[in-house]
């Protein structure tokens, strides 16, 4: 397949943290202080909006819940003629765009991280059953428990279904029982079951409040996430935990914060899509527990990563909840709490639980100085979600010799689970410039997004930033952050910054250049003091350079910063959010970047060599590809059983067409893969010998573990070869059969 066709680069990427964070030297706190304004000029080199909040219904939009927005400014809102208004970006915008850039340069702390947000992931590991005990003593011990199914007739029903048959999954939600509550004791009668395969969950019956032959503690949980059309694999049954069969303890002294941690992170999420919340009951009853006196039980599934680490949740396939959390991996350069502030907090200010510190510097808004500031109409934007700090693959740093990681663990080439001791982050979240970037068109426009008026690219803007008391150091830092770091004009610009929204759509980019800078003193004479001020020859410019920062900076910094500021570093190269072979074609593949996601998480059955579709053991969990620090290209991930599907893959899907060389080639790049070829023998080889693969075989198939979009794409562009192949007399039989 063409390279440069189904390649991407992601719209953000990271500078590493590079050594620690950095302090004010006590000897430069008592420098010369100085004070004054710097003049300041702003260049639009994309489409740039900054939203006016307060109307979200600027333009007229049929649909309801759809917000539109207006660029910010001081005038009434609009679009046509003499309603237009000059645009204005506030200072508080600028600001924040200046702080952040600010803290690269000078190594200081993190000050937007959200350190106390609990990061948690998906997970294809099944949880085991498993009771915490409360003692007497007030402190937690997990036990294993025996999972055992109580089936009934249906929803608040306590008769038991004895012939239980597939279809009743999809009609019969037993699960749902408002005369027993969560975590509940019961009796019941034990009965164990085997079937061919294996063993499988026993059953219980006769389920009683009040006496019966087994003690158990009943668990409902909710409703499967979505209808699938194997009913047997629903959720339709409580289920009853129990002691007798196991009763192992798994770990001492557990923390029930980490079981509250994953309930709270399900009762956001279903708020977040305004839906019901499935585990009220069950936080209430832990509530319950916790507050009772005396020993009892509880149930819960949980994991065990390594000895001592315990993950907990109300159900099997769920959250992992990491330990390590974002305070911790970040250590040193979270927020500054204290004395001694990082140079960050010491100009810009800052505000703790404990400290307080006013800004030394203040931003004008920026008002435009060109003549016409938009071209064309308002535009809908894709819809744009919040980072995903659980997108490990991005967001940390590959540890050496793993296939698959996540905050707390990772899998190594031998498809062993080792534990963090800290997990790194990549480091500080950027975006790549775009410059060739377009507008997005014919967006559909929903509740999820939103449509703007965004101002042109090469539009002036101009303000001024006032200073207060800030060393010379500080100064000369200031204005090479003011002049992207380059001497000269605007128009040689070859660096730019991101401000305001859509940044991931190539919006944003802004190129700064110091115009004039004034040193104000305070003059007395003549019974009467006055402020005098004085412009610096040559803009400043003598007074900054490389040089204004520490040789660590300089060194290891200042490089990153140049590349990840650069304007046209990725011209000629396509900035998206991650997509699939199948959205590549589509205009509205960048609102479903979640499926490269799924595509990029794959499953691998060390036992039968294969890849698989969904995994039950966090031991085959697999990427395929990741995010190095400052390199716009995705890495493949290399190891024993990582990569992909060569050498590890049978039949799943055959086309029964005889195709000729250039058809086959077709497929072969469509895909992206190996071509498996079932020979009359029924043995599998693999070729890629196009020649061999029209002359002998009249069978093609797709690899075990090919994602369903995959399957279906071949088999539309099978029917497409059908109908030229038939009409050209090649051999054929109609359909599809599944090995």
């Amino acid at each position: 397949m063409g390279e440069d066709k189904y390649t991407f680069i992601n719209p953000y990427n990271f500078v590493p943290l590079v050594g620690e964070k950095h302090a004010v030297a006590e000897e430069k706190q008592n420098e010369e202080l100085q004070s004054g304004v710097i003049t300041y000029s702003l260049l639009t080199k994309t489409p740039l909006f900054i939203p006016d909040t307060s109307d979200v219904k600027v333009f007229q939009i049929d649909e309801e819940e759809h917000k539109s927005y207006e660029f910010f400014s001081y005038g009434e809102s609009g679009v046509d003629g003499e309603n237009e208004v000059k645009p204005v970006i506030p200072g508080s915008e600028i600001r924040g765009m200046l702080r952040s850039n600010f803290e690269i340069l000078t190594n200081s702390c993190m000050s937007v991280v959200d350190s106390e947000k609990v990061i948690n992931r998906r997970s294809c590991h099944v949880f085991k059953p498993g009771l915490i005990r409360k003692n007497e003593n007030g402190t937690y011990d997990l036990l294993a428990a025996k999972d055992c199914i109580w089936r009934t007739l249906g929803e608040h029903s306590d008769t038991d279904e004895r012939n239980w048959k597939k279809e009743y999954g999809k009609e019969r939600r037993c699960y749902i029982q408002k005369g027993f509550e969560e975590g509940q004791k019961v009796y019941f009668s034990y009965n164990e079951r085997k079937l061919e395969r294996g063993e499988c969950k026993p059953l219980a019956t006769n389920v009683s409040r009040e006496s019966g032959e087994v003690e158990g503690y009943m668990i409902k949980g909710e409703a499967s996430p979505v209808p699938t059309d194997k009913p047997e694999n629903e959720k339709h049954c409580c289920h009853i935990f129990t002691l007798e069969h196991a009763g192992s303890r798994i770990s001492v002294n557990i923390s029930i914060e980490v079981l509250e941690q994953c309930l709270a992170e399900y009762k956001k999420n279903k708020e977040r899509v305004q839906d019901e919340y499935s585990y009220k009951e069950y936080g209430e009853q832990l509530k319950k527990f916790k507050a009772q006196k005396g020993s009892g039980y509880f149930p819960v599934y949980y994991s065990q990563v390594e000895q001592g680490h315990v993950m907990l949740s109300p159900a099997s396939v769920t959250k992992e909840i990491y330990k390590h959390q974002m305070k911790n991996i970040i250590g040193g350069f979270g927020s500054c709490e204290s004395e001694p502030l990082c140079p960050a907090c010491s100009l810009f200010g800052m505000v703790s639980e404990t400290k307080a510190v006013s800004s030394r510097i203040r931003m004008s808004d920026l008002t435009c100085k060109s003549d016409e500031w938009f071209d064309g109409k308002p535009i809908t934007l894709p819809e744009l979600s919040s980072p995903k700090v659980g997108n490990v693959e991005f967001y940390l740093k590959r540890p050496e010799d793993a296939i698959f990681w996540t905050y707390d663990y990772y899998i190594n080439s031998n498809g062993e689970v080792q534990a963090w001791d800290t997990p790194i982050i990549n480091g500080r979240k950027f975006y790549w410039h775009q410059p060739e970037m377009k507008l997005p068109v014919h967006v559909k426009q929903n509740g999820r997004n939103m449509t703007i008026h965004p101002v042109k690219k090469d539009i002036l803007f101009q303000g001024k930033l006032y200073f207060d008391h800030i060393t010379k150091t500080e100064l000369a830092q200031l204005l090479w952050l003011l002049n992207c770091g380059e001497k000269g004009e605007m128009g040689s610009k070859l660096h730019a910054y991101k401000l305001g929204a859509g940044k991931p759509l190539g919006l944003g980019s802004v190129a700064l250049n110091v115009d004039e800078v004034k040193i104000r003193e305070v003059v007395k004479g003549e019974g009467r003091i006055s402020l005098k001020e004085e412009p610096l020859k040559n803009k400043g410019q003598d007074l900054w350079s490389d040089a204004c920062f520490d040789e660590e900076i300089q060194e290891k910094v200042l490089p990153m910063f140049r590349k990840m500021s650069k304007f046209e570093l990725l011209e000629g190269k396509k900035v998206s959010y991650p997509m699939t072979v199948s959205q590549m074609e589509k205009s509205d593949a960048v609102e479903e970047g979640f499926e490269w996601f799924t595509e990029n998480h794959y499953y691998y059955d060390s036992r039968r060599n294969m890849e698989i579709g969904m995994g039950t053991d966090r031991k085959q969990m697999r990427f395929r590809e990741y995010m190095e620090a400052m390199e716009p290209e995705l890495k493949a991930v290399t190891g024993n059983a990582a990569v992909g599907r060569e050498g590890e893959c049978v039949c799943v899907w055959v086309a029964k067409y005889r195709l000729n060389g250039a058809r086959i080639q077709e497929l072969k790049d469509l895909l992206d893969t190996p071509m498996y070829i079932e020979q009359k023998t029924g043995d599998w080889i693999q070729t890629s010998d196009v020649a061999v693969l029209a002359e002998q075989y009249q069978v093609l198939a797709l690899p075990s573990g090919t994602r369903d979009f995959m399957i279906r794409e071949a088999k539309e562009h099978f029917e497409r070869v059908y109908m030229a192949t038939k009409s050209a007399g090649s051999r054929y039989d109609d359909g599809w059969t599944e090995c």
